[in-house]
């Protein structure tokens, strides 16, 4: 997923006015770490889990799990949804952990969960390499002509 297009999507969950986007208003100020929140009905439904981030440079939005039994996670600005310890998405940006201070109790949305891009979705550039034929201009059947600038096919 490009950088921007994640950027987009964390903007418009912060951001939706549709009900079964928006993140949560009545998510508990002072739950305990591994608390579940569920939110929504039928097909919207959302689960927030407190957590505490441990570590993570200012500005991340994605949650992999340092330690599942304790709830601490590390956070990051590269998106691995596909991988084993992904926990989810930060609901607020990571604000940082200057040295000396304690880790950041935060909110998690876990599901609904973008493990990886749908196909629909995926951009494969069409690689033609710039020649008549499509084909690499060392491995094509091709000469360029320096006086006419143009490009035929042998014979």
């Amino acid at each position: 997923m490009q950088p921007d297009d994640l950027r987009t999507w964390e903007h418009a969950v912060d951001n939706a006015d549709n009900d079964a986007l928006r993140i949560s208003a009545n998510l508990p100020e002072n739950a305990q770490l591994g608390h579940v929140h569920v939110d929504g009905t039928g097909p919207f439904i959302r689960k927030y889990m407190r957590v505490q981030v441990v570590a993570g440079s200012a500005g991340s939005r994605w949650a992999y799990w340092k330690d599942e039994d304790e709830f601490t996670v590390i956070a990051d600005r590269i998106f691995n949804g596909d991988q084993s310890h992904f926990v989810g998405m930060l609901i607020h940006e990571f604000p940082g952990r200057p040295i000396g201070q304690p880790p950041v109790d935060m909110w998690v949305l876990t599901e609904p969960k973008l493990r990886e891009i749908p196909r629909e979705q995926q951009w494969k550039p069409e690689r033609l390499d710039g020649t008549v034929d499509g084909k690499r201009y060392e491995h094509s059947k091709e000469v360029y002509d320096v006086q006419e600038r143009k490009s035929k096919l042998l014979p």
